[in-house]
């Protein structure tokens, strides 16, 4: 639940200025975006960060796309002490 969400233009990977959301706590989101190709990332801390596969096409013809579920996994990385102290502090 609310993770981020960011287009990264599809020529270099670099993200859209202005452009990307947070999951609602059902996962679900919503961005808008101009005409283009883009990449969809997800990050969430404690979890790999997630690139698609394929790309995303916003045009005349597909003004929406259905992304349908994506899986993050948990990374293997362990916070710095500092975070993980303050996580059991009141």
């Amino acid at each position: 639940e609310y993770a981020s969400v960011v287009l990264l233009n599809e020529r270099d990977s670099s993200m859209v200025k202005g452009v990307g959301a947070m999951t609602s706590a059902n996962g679900s989101f919503s961005i808008t975006a101009p005409y283009g190709n883009y990449l969809v990332r997800v990050t969430f801390m404690g979890y790999k960060p997630f690139v698609s596969d394929s790309i995303v096409r916003l045009g005349a013809q597909h003004q929406s796309v259905a992304l349908g579920k994506i899986a993050i996994e948990p990374s293997e990385e362990r916070l710095p002490m500092c975070c993980r102290m303050c996580q059991v502090w009141p």
